[in-house]
C-alpha cells in the first residue's frame, strides 16, 4: 500500500472502487437471473396465447359450420315452400278443381319447378318420391314442348 500512498490514492478511494466493482458484479448477476426469468416468463405467456388463440379458433369454426348448417337448412325449407306456392299457383290458374290439378299436372309442375331451382333428377326423384326414369321423361318432354313452342323442330333434340 505504500506505493498507492506514493501515488497519493487514499485507501478510502480504494474501499469504495471495490465497492462499486462489486455491486456492479451483483447488478449483474441479478440482472442476468432477472434476464432469465422474464425469458421464461415470456415463454410461458406466448404458450398460454397461443393455446388460447387456438380454442377461438377452433370455437369459431365450430360456430361456422353451425351456422352454413342452419344457412343450408333454411335454403332447403325456402325451396321447399316456393316449390309448394307454385303449384298452388298453378293448380289454381288451371281452372281444375285442387284435386283434379294435382292428379295431372301437379307432377309435371313440381318437377319443371325443381330442375328450374337446379335440381338434377336424381334429387328431384327422391324428393317428390318418383322413379327416376319418370322424372327423366317428364323433363325430356317439357324440353321438348319448350324447343316446339320456340320454332325448333322437337325431333332435333
Amino acid at each position: 500500500m505504500v506505493w498507492l500512498d506514493e501515488m497519493g490514492v487514499s485507501p478510502v478511494w480504494i474501499a469504495a472502487g471495490v465497492m462499486v466493482a462489486v455491486h456492479c458484479v451483483a447488478l449483474f448477476l441479478l440482472s442476468v437471473g432477472r434476464k432469465r426469468d422474464l425469458k421464461r416468463r415470456l415463454c410461458l405467456l406466448e404458450s398460454g396465447l397461443r393455446t388460447a388463440f387456438e380454442q377461438e379458433r377452433s370455437h369459431l369454426e365450430k360456430r361456422f359450420r353451425e351456422f352454413g348448417d342452419r344457412q343450408t337448412e333454411g335454403l332447403e325449407e325456402l325451396r321447399a315452400t316456393l316449390v309448394g306456392n307454385r303449384f298452388q299457383v298453378h293448380s289454381r290458374m288451371s281452372g281444375l278443381p285442387e284435386e283434379a290439378a294435382e292428379n295431372r299436372l301437379e307432377k309435371k309442375h313440381r318437377v319443371i319447378s325443381l330442375a328450374q331451382m337446379g335440381f338434377d333428377s336424381r334429387d328431384i326423384a327422391r324428393k317428390l318420391r318418383l322413379s327416376r326414369g319418370e322424372t327423366e321423361l317428364l323433363l325430356g318432354l317439357s324440353q321438348r314442348f319448350a324447343y316446339s313452342e320456340n320454332g325448333r323442330d322437337g325431333d332435333s333434340l
